[in-house]
């Protein structure tokens, strides 16, 4: 029967090392409701940002047209 090299001995052991340190890392984090709601939060800023991707630039651009009516009303009262 062939025997297994070292280093493949080690990494079998790197593998199962990362395997239960992953499954360790998931079971914490779902358990943590605190880490989940900023994962929601920042999930939920990523849709929105692919949804809409210049709604801040939109709403910029709208106040700033505002303000330029207001202004454009106000030197034209003034000119009356």
């Amino acid at each position: 029967m062939n025997a297994i090299p070292p280093i493949a001995w080690v990494l079998i052991g790197f593998l199962v090392i990362f395997t239960i340190s992953m499954n360790i890392w998931l079971f914490s984090t779902k358990n943590n409701q605190q880490e989940n709601k900023n994962n929601n939060l920042i999930f939920s800023r990523m849709m929105k940002s692919i949804q809409d991707p210049f709604a801040e630039e939109n709403e910029n651009l709208q106040k700033l047209s505002e303000a330029a009516a207001k202004l454009r009303e106000t030197t034209i009262n003034q000119e009356k």
